[in-house]
């Protein structure tokens, strides 16, 4: 005698009964040759990955402030000193060197040298640039 289950599965297609029935999975499917073909879609090669933007070189630096050397005819320590304060009012001077035995004033900066001059010669009448 036929149960009623074994008459259902009688009327369903083979495909179907393997389907549901007899495996999990339906590896028949998974290996089949359309999605075999749907996997080759994807292209095997990469084209290579742009090369990145070149930096521009950097901008040259700027030149160290060359010493400004000046003669100035001085005859003690008091003068240096009166020297030596009356340039570090001056802006641009970032160092100054004074020596009243050698009468002579050395200034690096971006300061002009025709400025220490004149500050120099409001000072000391007879200052010279240093040959």
């Amino acid at each position: 005698m036929m149960t009623f289950a074994d008459s259902l599965f009688q009327t369903i297609p083979t495909v179907f009964y393997q389907l549901f029935i007899e495996e999990c999975e339906p590896v028949w499917i998974i290996n089949s040759d359309e999605v075999q073909l749907k996997e080759n879609v994807y292209p095997q090669y990469y084209p290579p990955l742009p090369e990145p933007p070149k930096l521009p070189p950097p901008p040259p630096q700027p030149e160290p402030p060359k010493p400004t050397v000046v003669r100035v005819p001085m005859c003690c320590i008091d003068c240096e000193e009166r020297l030596v304060s009356y340039l570090n009012d001056l802006k641009g001077i970032e160092k100054l060197t004074c020596d009243w035995t050698e009468e002579k004033v050395v200034v690096t900066g971006p300061i002009a040298p025709v400025e220490v001059l004149s500050a120099c010669r409001r000072l000391f009448k007879h200052s010279e640039m240093w040959s």
